[in-house]
Formats: structure tokens, sequence, C-alpha cells
């Protein structure tokens, strides 16, 4: 059998894609194409098939064949005495995420995944894509290799690669260089308040930085996707590509602008820790239903820890401000109410369904896998420096599971596996930890795995009586709204709901400031809350919460031990 896709967009303002595929050499009385449901890396169902309105299937002599829906997103087509038959379908972009197709006058942008069909049983086959560009668009990026040097013909191995293969198809603005001796591409797409050229330079010494840690480049080519967006931030790894969509405004200033390299190290890192580096279910892939892990807070929250380490080591953090940064996530877990309720894998494993459907109780019943996975992926590599006296960290870890799967690279890793090889580079079996703070939802001593390199913790609201509610409200059409509620927090416990509009506390109307109330009362004390509910004026007393939260500093310790310094300057030196 083979396969070949002829995509076109005759009229992009309508923001349709036409596909032709055509199949050869069809030796089955029927056959099943689909669509899958979702894109490796992007762990939600997407209905991808959702998008598409007209479909048609001709024989040879191009005669209309009848086809039955058989799921939501797979069609049967009976072939009986047919080598070859066309499909035509056209499907709606108008989705601009990472992970979904976007098309208008400007640009095309394509993921396979909600592109292109596969055949059922034959995934495994070469397929040809010929590229019809509107007639203003004048490049192509994407890892797909060209068919004879033609940029608009491309070719894929199999159906995987043409999901793991975006395309952006437009006049953007393309720059070149190379880091670990790789050719690497960038496409950029809209304006932004930043420099490019910069911002490239800057790409390379991050993606230098990333191959030195992992001790070699697995590609033999690699391509930023950029897209500058009003809003959005967000990216997508890929074996040989990425696609990044950044704020346009999100160059300058500094802060912003190490927040924009952040998300580049961070899809760039995943090369190795997921595109190559995997759990044993992550590939081959199922398209037609949710792969589950227990090991996401490996692949997403080590890759967390390592986006910042790399700007650090590539000069674009410095050193306060990569502690700083810590400082930051260390905050979020510590203060998060959902960090006695669900554990690392648990997250990690319920991500189909929890991580990405969020909603207003989320707070109190989860944990980022991405944030407390890097601040745990931290710790680890704080205990392997403390118990090799320096001489290995986490970097080994990870380089040795990239040796791993250069030995085979069809073999994910399994739970045993990552642990296994954890124990190893440490020199002692840390079962107990993975035990208590990552199947289980003991809390992180930090302050205790911080001093091994000589860092302490300042909490900087500890001498403030503060007192609250435990509220997250904020201000529409002049009404405090209330959003969420922390559980250990009075106004949880003493019955007020979100989306309540708080109009008055103990008879005071609410204003902007409406914390100043609070301020004068003293933590057991009661306040009378008025709000309105569905319309419905109603009054609840309310217990005065003695605020939990914390807002800690890491800062280096001024006369840490021998042992607690070097290992400090061997993790934070250049």
């Amino acid at each position: 059998m083979t396969i070949q896709f002829n995509v076109s967009f005759p009229d992009p303002h309508t923001h349709y894609t036409y596909i032709k595929m055509t199949i050869n050499k069809i030796d089955q009385q029927s056959i099943k194409v689909g669509m899958p449901v979702w894109t490796p890396g992007s762990y939600l169902l997407r209905e991808y098939s959702q998008h598409i309105d007209q479909f048609e299937v001709l024989d040879n002599n191009k005669q209309a064949l009848s086809f039955d829906k058989i799921r939501k997103n797979i069609w049967e087509i009976n072939t009986a005495g047919r080598s070859k038959l066309v499909i035509n379908y056209r499907f709606y972009a108008f989705e601009a995420t990472v992970r979904t197709n976007f098309v208008d006058v400007e640009h095309a942008a394509l993921n396979g995944a909600a592109t292109f069909l596969y055949v059922e049983d034959h995934l495994d086959i070469p397929i040809t894509i010929k590229f019809r560009p509107f007639k203003q668009w004048k490049k192509i990026a994407t890892s797909l290799k060209k068919v004879k040097d033609d940029d608009w013909t491309r070719m894929a191995e199999n159906y995987d690669e043409i999901v793991d293969s975006p395309v952006e198809i437009g006049n953007f603005e393309s720059f070149a260089f190379k880091a670990g001796g790789v050719p690497h591409q960038v496409a950029i797409y809209g304006v932004n308040n930043g420099n490019n050229k910069t911002f490239v330079k800057d790409l390379e010494k991050v993606c230098q930085v990333a191959t030195d840690i992992m001790g070699g480049h697995p590609c033999k080519e690699f391509l930023f996707i950029i897209h500058n967006t009003e809003s959005r931030y967000n990216g997508l790894e890929h074996s040989n590509s990425t696609v990044c969509q950044v704020p346009r405004w999100d160059y300058y200033p500094n802060e912003k602008y190490c927040r924009t390299m952040g998300l580049m190290s961070h899809e760039y890192f995943h090369l190795w820790n997921v595109k190559r580096i995997r759990p044993e279910v992550l590939g081959p892939f199922d398209y037609n239903n949710e792969n589950y892990t227990k090991q996401l807070w490996v692949v997403e929250g080590i890759t967390s820890y390592y986006d910042d380490y790399i700007l650090l080591k590539s000069e674009i953090f410095t050193r306060k401000e990569y502690l700083d940064t810590l400082s930051k996530n260390l905050n979020s877990v510590v203060n998060n109410p959902g960090d006695d309720t669900q554990s690392l894998t648990e997250a990690s494993y319920d991500a189909w369904i929890k991580y990405y459907r969020q909603n207003e109780n989320s707070l109190n019943n989860s944990v980022s896998y991405y944030v407390k996975g890097s601040l745990v992926a931290l710790v680890l590599n704080f205990i392997i420096l403390h118990e090799t006296d320096g001489e290995r960290s986490l970097t080994d870890v990870m380089r040795q599971l990239f040796k791993d799967y250069q030995n085979n690279p069809t073999q994910g890793f399994s739970e045993s596996d990552f642990l296994n090889t954890v124990n190893t580079i440490a020199g002692k079996k840390l079962n107990k930890f993975f035990e208590k703070h990552i199947y289980g939802k003991e809390a992180v001593n930090f302050e205790k795995y911080f001093a091994y390199v000589g860092l302490t913790l300042k909490n900087k609201e500890k001498d403030k009586a503060k007192t609250e509610l435990g509220i997250v409200a904020s201000w529409e059409e002049e009404k405090l709204i209330i959003k969420k509620l922390d559980k250990n927090y009075g106004g949880y416990l003493g019955g007020l709901n979100v989306n309540d509009e708080i109009i008055a506390i103990d008879d005071f109307r609410v204003f902007k400031d409406y914390e100043k109330i609070l301020e004068q009362k003293k933590a057991g004390s009661n306040v009378k809350v008025l709000v309105s509910r569905g319309g419905l004026m109603k009054e609840i007393e309310i217990p005065v919460t003695q605020s939990k939260r914390v807002a800690y500093e890491i800062v280096e310790r001024e006369r840490p031990s021998a042992k607690a310094k070097k290992l400090r300057e061997i993790w934070l030196s250049k």
C-alpha cells in the first residue's frame, strides 16, 4: 500500500484546509481510516474529527463509494475489487494552539494529528505529502524531509512521523545556527517587541548548553516554529522540532524575556526527555484512546527543572534570578492546599481528567506535576550530589537513561527502571523518598535538602500576623466575585461559595481594598459576610483564619559547611 496527501488552501479567509488522500495498491476487502483524538505531549482528548465537514470517497474511475462512519473518528470503506481510492475531505482550522490547526490569509499552522487520516493497521508505511500553498505564501517550515529538493513535497517514514512534524506555511522570518554540530532553523511568525537576532543568539546558547548537559545531540537537524501571539503562551515538543506560542510583548522587559526563553529551553530539553527517554507506554501511541502513565512528573517535572537551570548555565539568568525563580516555584508548592490530597504519580495518571480540565476546586485537590515535579527533581539532584560528594548528579541519571535509549530505541523505561537508575547513580536506595514524596503525599522537608548545598529558606511573611478568609476574588463590573476558596480557611469552612458576590463585611461596604476590613480582626473571631448568591441576599458568619501562607526566599547561607559550599559551587557554577 502507498499513501499520498495533497494539501491545499484555495480560500484561506474561510479557514478551511482541503485534503486529497490517495491510497494505492489496496489488497483488502475493506479498510478503515481514522483521525487521532489527541496529540502526543498534550494529554487530553481533543476530538479532531469534529472539524471535518466534508468527506467523500472515490474509486479510480472517480465513482463515489459508500462508507460507514463506525466511530466518532473512524470510517470504514468497502474496497472489494478496487486497488485504488481517493478520499477528499476538508476541515475547519481556526483554533490557534500548539496542538491544533489555524489557517487564515496570513499563514497556515498545521499539526499532523489534527490534519491527516491514517489507515488502520498500516501506520508504518511511508507517506508523501504535496502542499499547494495559497498564492501569497512563499515559505514552508517543517522537519519532514524534502522529496527531490522540492520544498513543497515532503515525505514521512510512517504515520507517527507525520504526527510528530508540525508545519508552518506563510511568509515568516527565517534564521539559522548550529548547536552541538547540528543545523538549527528558526521560523518566526508575527511581530514582537524584541530583537529577533538577539533572541536567536540566546536561543543558540540555550541549545548548546542543553546539548552539553546531555553529552550529545539526538538529531540531524532541528526546527523551532515560533508564533508571536497577542496573549498565548504554550509549547509542544516533537522529535526534531517544536512549536512555541509567545505573547508578542514578552521579549521585554527582562523578566518577561526570561519567561519566553524558559519556554524555549523547556521544549528543547524534551528532545531528550520524553521524545527519546520516555515512559514505556508513550510510544507506539494509541491515537484513539488515552495513554496513561504515572511518569509525567519525570518527563515534565524534570524537564521543568532543567529549563531554568539551562538559563542559568546560558547566563540568561543571573544567579540571583535563578534562585528567585526557584523561590517562586517553591512558594507555589508549599502554599498549595491540594498538596496533601494528590501525589505526583496520581497527578501524572489523572492528567487526562484533571490537569487539562481544571475547575474552581482544583487548587484543593491537585498538584502540578510540572512545578512540584521540578522541585522534587531539584531535591533528587541535591541528594545525589550529597551522597556522592559531588561526583554525580541528576544529570548523570538523565545521561544514563539516554544511553539506555540509544541501546534500545524502541523500549521505554518502566517505573522500576527509573528508580533503579536513580539508586545506582546515587549509590544509595531512595525507595523510601519515592514512597513518601512521589507515590505518597508526605510534604518534602525542603529546608533539610536545601542545606545539602548551602541554601536556606527565609520566610518573608514570618513576622506578619495576617488574617484572611482564604478566598480568591476578582472585580467584575464593580462586583467582588469569589472565584476560588482555599479549603484550609474560614471562607471555605464557614460556607462561602464560588460565584458569591461579596457586598459587605461586618456592615462595611466592600471596595477595592476590602482586605483592610479583615486586618482589624483577630484570628478566631467571626465576621458577618453579606453576599448575593444567585440574586438572593444572604448573611453568613465566617471565622477569620490566621494566614498559613509563607513567602520563602531561597538564599545562600553565609557560612555553610565546607562540603555544602563545594556542592553549591558544583551545582551553580558556570
